[in-house]
């Protein structure tokens, strides 16, 4: 056994030879591999009993830069039915920054047919997707044998997701990529793309390209994928959410030149409409967008937003940008948070506060950060909380809101902390015109024992 699998009764073959010639500069391979039975075994069972055979042969000239793969052949079946088979159509010649002799357009097919992903949850687990799988896999060498052409094609049918969708609810998955290999030094994948559809109905799609240059270390690559969120949960269902309406975006953007690598990527639930754990919700949007980028001496967060919004209100806000420097150890961020209320916020707390209720608020805050690993960090911050009503589920009549603000100004090193001023200042009431708690100390913080230090709080008048 292995890592928890036992091979039982496989039986495996396997021989092979190679020559070396002009000093070890033209390389000959050959060789054979079968496995049959194939069988794998674990604690929830056995997976199907396989074939597998494969025989390959190469012969590669280093000094030209060339090789010929005259045979790359793959067979396995299970039982008597084959589910993979994989051969050239004849010889194929490969060179890399040199034009392969005698070159003769050649492609190899791989090919996957009706291969029942259930019978394989002994291994994957019971989480994995069933379905009946199919994929080809098709690479073609082009321009004397410089260039690699690859398209593979395949889906899923009668899909089934385990605590959702089962096969008769008519799911199925298409993808499809193509791509190109120059010189073994340019990657090009000119498309990829995806989709999960119901029937008639697109539950979700992925498309997206990218190129590699490994010769200057250049990357460039965008993705997007976007998701109708009812149809979703009806196949895969989360406990006190529905929706009837409501769909989700992504999109990155990936670009690596000269040493330094630009990101920018959004994602985004928009037109949300339905209920969440009692909270109804009508055209609620919420909107991550990110824009960084990466060099050696310096990482730069250029924006960094959550965006909340329900139905035409304006939308709240979180915001954080900044820069660190890796090699010195330090940086600095701002933040803040603006409009923030009742309407943008009740979604996000629905479950922790359940059955609790948010019923108003009103949130604002600021600061900014010195970070430095290896001296000094600092930070100073303002908050303001106005109209926080959070209504139990058994309370009846009006609630008196609660208002407050907090400043926070301290400082570290290592484990040792100064909390240079804290100011918690509440509503005035007839007993506390001020109604504020003041606060200074020092904190030692153990890896092992508790903490240590000293914490002094002080109040001019304070009514709770």
């Amino acid at each position: 056994a292995f890592v928890g699998v036992d091979f039982g009764a496989t039986r495996v073959e396997a021989s092979g030879r190679v020559n070396l010639e002009r000093a070890g500069t033209l390389v000959s391979w050959q060789g054979r591999f079968t496995a049959d039975p194939l069988s794998l075994a674990t604690a929830s069972g056995c997976t199907p009993v396989l074939g597998l055979t494969s025989e390959f042969r190469i012969r590669a000239d280093m000094e030209e830069r060339t090789a010929l793969i005259e045979k790359a052949d793959v067979s396995l079946r299970q039982g008597t039915v084959p589910v993979v088979q994989g051969s050239l159509d004849r010889p194929m010649n490969i060179g890399w920054d040199t034009a392969a002799k005698g070159f003769r357009d050649a492609t190899y097919v791989l090919a996957v047919k009706q291969l029942d992903l259930a019978a394989w949850r002994t291994l994957t687990g019971p989480g994995f997707p069933a379905g009946m799988a199919s994929l080809e896999a098709r690479v073609t060498s082009d321009r004397d044998g410089r260039l690699l052409r690859c398209l593979v094609t395949g889906g899923v049918t009668d899909l089934t997701v385990p605590g959702g969708a089962g096969p008769s609810d008519g799911l199925r998955l298409e993808f499809e990529a193509a791509g190109s290999l120059e010189d073994f030094k340019k990657a090009l994948l000119e498309r990829v793309s995806g989709q999960l559809q119901q029937g008639a109905q697109r539950l979700a799609q992925l498309s997206g390209l990218a190129q590699v240059n490994l010769r200057n270390r250049e990357f460039s690559g965008q993705f997007s994928a976007d998701a109708t969120l009812p149809g979703l949960l009806k196949m895969h269902p989360v406990d006190g959410l529905r929706l009837s309406a409501g769909t989700a975006t992504a999109a990155v953007q990936v670009d690596t030149q000269n040493g330094q690598t630009n990101i920018s990527a959004g994602f985004a639930c928009s037109g949300l409409t339905g209920d969440l754990f009692g909270v109804a919700i009508r055209d609620y949007a919420a909107k991550v967008d990110l824009g960084a980028r990466l060099g050696p001496d310096k990482v730069l967060l250029q924006r960094g937003m959550v965006s909340l919004q329900a139905g035409s209100d304006a939308p709240g806000s979180i915001e954080l940008s900044g820069e660190f420097e890796p090699v010195a150890k330090r940086g600095d961020f701002r933040f803040k948070g603006v409009n923030l209320n009742e309407k943008s916020l009740a979604p996000l707390v629905a479950r922790t506060l359940h059955p609790r209720r948010l019923e108003s608020v009103a949130i604002e805050f600021s600061g900014d950060t010195h970070l430095d690993l290896s001296a000094k960090s600092t930070v100073s911050s303002t908050l303001q909380v106005n109209r926080l009503v959070v209504r139990e589920p058994s309370s009846s009549g009006a609630a008196a809101p609660i208002s407050l603000g907090a400043t926070l100004e301290g400082s570290g090193t290592g484990r040792s902390l100064d909390l240079t001023r804290l100011a918690v200042r509440m509503q005035p009431t007839p007993r506390a015109a001020q109604n504020e708690l003041l606060g200074t100390g020092h904190l030692e913080l153990a890896t092992n024992n508790a903490a240590s230090g000293t914490l002094s709080f002080t109040s001019p008048g304070l009514d709770l």
